[in-house]
């Protein structure tokens, strides 16, 4: 399998994240019709190549994209008694 990205430490456009993350998601679809993602403890060029560019995508989530439509309300007091 060809690595996508090999050389790529970070994502730092909306494009190369939006390539990046249909790239997992073809991935996803090429594991799941070849049985690779059959066993949830695999270890195979799947779920290494899905881990890593899902990290990238992860890290430029944080980093990059602003969720103006996520609030975050104030907890409850009675929550807080219970968490």
């Amino acid at each position: 399998m060809q690595k996508f990205l090999e050389n790529v430490s970070e994502l730092t456009t909306r494009k190369d994240y939006d390539i990046a993350l249909a790239y997992v998601k073809k991935l996803i679809n090429e594991a799941s019709l070849n049985g690779a993602l059959a066993d949830l403890e695999a270890d195979n060029d799947y779920v290494r190549e899905i881990g890593r560019i899902g990290h990238l995508c992860a890290v430029y989530e944080d980093t990059r994209i602003e969720y103006e439509h996520l609030t975050v309300r104030k907890r409850s007091p009675q929550i807080l008694e219970y968490a």
